[in-house]
């Protein structure tokens, strides 16, 4: 189970969120997505911005584990996982899902995390959080309802991407295997950054600058008879 699960590298990577919401460049996701790719490292660059991503009680986070926790499940061979993660913005957002496709049917979901279902002081709830700096867990319930959302580049086959948006992902003239041509998933909506029963106010990390944040849940199934790899990334935008 240990070597199938590690199969799938799951990334969350808060220095190119800084990127894209720093030059407000609508698609500058999908090109930074083609960059960061290609690197065996990553540094976080500390850039200004109004929106980040964090962990369980707004502690840092750059990945997510997949080592198995008390709140994931086996259904034969899908495994289903869910991590807790913090959006902190001072303006709606839009969140996006980039992922490739070389395990069939991975299924990716959002689900919103309310005040009264993510207050620190819980002692009990559906999905765990881990602060490991202040060495505490954390109690998070998630709504039953995820968020909507669609894919942009889906083809009709409902498997694959279509290329549409290859040359937003790579550079022009660059050939990739079908599966190496991610999927975008984005919401429908922008999110409340503000909205009373799912935000609070605090500050950002410069200690200054107001700021709200709010938690989500996501939720990864995939199939464990794979031995496939694929990368998926999570990123928070204000752009449309």
């Amino acid at each position: 189970m240990e070597n199938k699960k590690m199969k799938l590298k799951f990334k969350i990577l808060t220095s190119a969120l800084i990127v894209i919401v720093t030059l407000g460049v609508v698609g500058i996701s999908f090109a930074w997505l083609a960059y960061w790719h290609r690197l065996n490292t990553i540094s976080v660059v500390q850039i200004p911005s109004k929106i980040s991503i964090s962990g369980a009680n707004r502690s840092e986070m750059q990945k997510i584990s997949l080592e198995m926790t008390s709140d994931d499940t086996q259904e034969g061979d899908t495994v289903t996982i869910r991590r807790v993660f913090c959006i902190e913005s001072t303006d709606d957002f839009l969140l996006e899902v980039a992922h490739t496709t070389n395990i069939p049917n991975m299924d990716i979901k959002i689900f919103p995390v309310s005040n009264e279902n993510s207050n620190p002081e819980k002692t009990t709830g559906d999905v765990q959080g881990v602060d490991a700096e202040a060495g505490k867990i954390f109690y998070y319930d998630p709504d039953s309802v995820a968020l909507s959302g669609g894919y942009l580049n889906l083809n009709d086959d409902g498997k694959i991407a279509n290329g549409s948006l290859h040359r937003d992902t790579y550079a022009e003239g660059d050939r990739v295997q079908q599966n190496a041509e991610p999927l975008y998933w984005l919401t429908n909506e922008k999110e409340a950054y503000d909205k009373p029963e799912y935000s609070r106010t605090g500050t950002a990390a410069d200690g200054q600058t107001a700021i709200c944040y709010r938690y989500y849940v996501l939720q990864l199934s995939w199939d464990v008879t794979q031995s496939e790899t694929d990368m998926v990334y999570l990123l928070a935008s204000h752009q449309e």
